[in-house]
């Protein structure tokens, strides 16, 4: 996107659509979590199952612990995804409207930052005559 448009067009669309992204999945959250919780006692069998903790899962519980909604809101666009970082907002603290302000701030600084990467390496790629 970034050779088609300039630095504020590409801002524009992608900070948009990350905030997008944050309302619908934090209004919607709690239902997702409920169908999924749902799903989990339709499937889950007798035996009981070990908790498999992975380097994702050791990584959310550490920052949420360390730096709360924050750190939370800070990996969310890069290491997350917005869907995951939102959602398990929505489960750790809880569906508040006062908890979209640091992601909208997150997703807007990292937005700049790598539409800012993005166009540097296209001007780049375009005066070496690759694009």
């Amino acid at each position: 996107m970034a050779p088609l448009y300039g630095f504020w067009p590409t801002l524009l669309v992608t900070t948009t659509g990350g905030w997008f992204g944050v309302l619908i999945f934090h209004f919607f959250g709690s239902y997702l979590l409920a169908a999924i919780a749902w799903l989990v006692n339709l499937v889950r069998y007798s035996g009981k199952k070990r908790k498999k903790f992975t380097l994702i899962n050791k990584t959310v519980v550490r920052v949420k612990s360390r730096f709360g909604l924050w750190g939370v809101a800070v990996i969310t666009p890069v290491l997350l995804s917005i869907p995951l970082g939102v959602v398990l907002s929505v489960r750790y603290f809880g569906a508040q409207t006062r908890n979209l302000w640091p992601f909208f701030i997150t997703v807007a600084v990292w937005s700049a930052i790598l539409t800012f990467f993005s166009k540097s390496i296209s001007n780049l790629l375009i005066s070496i005559g690759w694009l």
